[in-house]
Formats: structure tokens, C-alpha cells, sequence
């Protein structure tokens, strides 16, 4: 019986209609947990259960941090964890601020939303089981150098020993 890994994800928005539209378009992923935060404060005390990514509101709750400082603060503390923002916000310059301070995909909050923040997170899913895979790889590399280098000393001291008995 094999058993799927499950992936921990977090929606952080203010509005609980979007959060309900992520959940939905998530339902047929039974590899994916989601845990839901309505301010970036309440995401930031919870990065320490480890989640595999994150779905941030660029204009959270006025009174509390907005996206693009959660954005940061998850970035200082935990840069390995992908973060894709979500927003009402179609303007360029707020996607192309948000992707250089580290979120790995930027998505509209419209009637689609839901499917791309998905999408997103399959993309995000793919490119980790690459990493780990091309992480897998290169152990295997460094050990068959290490396994070649040591059946080439081997073979290195057997022809010394022969060449030696050959000119005695």
C-alpha cells in the first residue's frame, strides 16, 4: 500500500469568499492541507508547523500587515517556502514588485482565480519533486565518482604490483 505524501498549504486573505473559492478548487487535491489565516500576523505565527507553500492576499486587513510585508517577513524567516500572491490587483507593477521580493507566481482574483491559484500550486508541486530528484541525482553522482575513484586506485595499484613482478 503506498501512501501519498501530503503537502501543507496556507491561504492568507481577509475576505472569507476568496478563501472559501481557493478550498473549492482544492477539494479534488486530497494531497493537499489547507490551513486558512484571515491576516498576515496569524500566518507569520504559524510558519513554524511548516508549510510547503503559501497563497497570500496582496491588501490584507488595513489595520495589520499587507501582503507585500508578509511577503517579506516569510522571505527573511523562511525563503524556502514558495508563496504565490493573489490579488485584485491587475496592475503589473504590483505582480512584477511581488515576484522580485521572492513570490514564485502572481494571480487576479477574478471568477478563474481559483483554478490558477491551483495551477500554481501544481507548478509549485513539480518543481519540488524536480528539485528533490535532481537532488537525488547528484548523490548518485558523487557517489560513483567516489566508487570509480577508489576502483581506479585499485586498479592503479594492482598494474604497479604486476609491472613490479614482471620486472623482478
Amino acid at each position: 500500500m503506498t501512501s501519498e505524501k501530503v503537502y501543507r498549504a496556507f491561504i492568507v486573505d481577509d475576505e472569507p469568499a476568496v478563501r472559501h473559492t481557493v478550498r473549492h478548487a482544492l477539494r479534488e487535491r486530497p494531497d493537499i492541507e489547507l490551513s486558512e489565516f484571515a491576516s498576515g500576523e496569524e500566518c507569520l505565527k504559524s510558519l513554524g508547523t511548516a508549510p510547503d507553500m503559501i497563497i497570500l492576499d496582496y491588501q490584507l486587513d488595513p489595520e495589520g500587515l499587507n501582503g507585500m510585508d508578509t511577503l517579506l517577513r516569510i522571505q527573511a524567516t523562511h525563503p524556502e517556502i514558495p508563496v504565490v500572491f493573489l490579488s485584485g490587483q491587475e496592475k503589473i507593477g504590483v505582480a512584477v514588485e511581488a515576484l522580485k521580493k521572492g513570490a514564485v507566481d502572481y494571480v487576479v482574483k477574478n471568477a478563474l482565480c481559483g483554478v490558477h491559484v491551483r495551477n500554481s500550486l501544481d507548478k509549485v508541486l513539480e518543481s519540488r519533486r524536480l528539485k528533490n530528484e535532481l537532488s537525488e541525482v547528484k548523490k548518485a553522482h558523487a557517489r560513483d565518482r567516489k566508487r570509480l575513484a577508489a576502483m581506479g586506485l585499485a586498479v592503479a595499484a594492482t598494474l604497479t604490483a604486476f609491472i613490479w613482478m614482471l620486472s623482478n
